[in-house]
């Protein structure tokens, strides 16, 4: 009995020991079919070496009208010693400048991001409805955060997505203007604020509420300078009804993709 029992202990370890090389030598193609899955196939992860825990690729996206677009160059390190405490934390470099993309961690207790900064054409705001990729959107974004987190049910920190630049296939006005999205934790949800910044040939302004699982609630609007107001005329009959002369009420997409 004895020596069942010893002869079934190493047959045990030797499986722990092969699970935990399998999970150390896990290929790094995992992050491409895991990003594809949370983003909807509008980012991936192209040219991959290395292996889950580290390695380097291209971050690419997939822009509405159907062609690729390479964002950074990357590298990522997950550092192992935070499995002990029950969570998994990622750094993910641009190759060359060193500069952190993404730095966050997962675990059951929530998702905390450390630092993050990426930027993207506009292009790709047309992936979150119809009614943006029918504006066809042009300029640059750049997405930053020095601190956001979503732990035990409850968000904290904050967050901007800034658009410069900002173009439209609908006008021949060029650029709109500059616009920020500040997203602010507040308890159970994340509070929401548009503004535009500085001058602008179209103002925006606006706020939303959004918590997990509830429909995102919104209020805004937009204002064309007054002397651009004609050929600003089939953007803003896209986005809302005009409610008093030269504003429009803002109307959320139904279709808007919220988690």
């Amino acid at each position: 009995m004895i020596g069942i029992l010893r002869r079934l202990a190493v047959w045990l370890g030797l499986l722990c020991v092969l699970c935990a090389g399998l999970v150390y030598l896990a290929p790094a193609t995992w992050w491409d079919l895991g990003l594809r899955r949370v983003s909807n196939d509008v980012l991936s992860l192209g040219g991959v070496r290395g292996t889950f825990w580290r390695g380097s690729g291209s971050l690419q996206a997939m822009l509405p009208h159907g062609s690729a677009v390479t964002l950074s160059a990357i590298q990522w390190q997950l550092r192992a010693g935070d499995l002990v405490r029950g969570r998994l934390r990622v750094s993910v470099l641009a190759a060359g400048s060193g500069q952190v993309i993404l730095d966050m961690s997962a675990g059951r207790a929530g998702l905390t991001v450390y630092a993050a900064h990426l930027e993207m054409p506009a292009s790709l705001l047309g992936s979150l409805s119809p009614t943006l990729r029918a504006a066809a959107p042009g300029g640059h974004l750049t997405l930053s955060s020095d601190g956001l987190r979503y732990v035990g049910g409850q968000f904290a920190g904050r967050a901007e997505l800034v658009w410069r630049d900002a173009t439209s296939s609908l006008t021949s006005v060029r650029p709109l203007g500059d616009y920020r999205l500040d997203l602010d934790g507040a308890g159970t949800g994340l509070n929401c604020r548009l503004s535009t910044l500085g001058d602008a040939a179209l103002s925006f302004d606006g706020t939303a509420v959004w918590q997990p699982g509830r429909p995102l609630t919104f209020a805004g609007s937009a204002r064309p300078a007054a002397t651009q107001r004609r050929e600003l005329s089939p953007l803003l009959r896209l986005f809302g009804q005009e409610t008093a002369p030269g504003v429009y009420r803002l109307q959320l997409d139904p279709h808007v993709a919220v988690l």
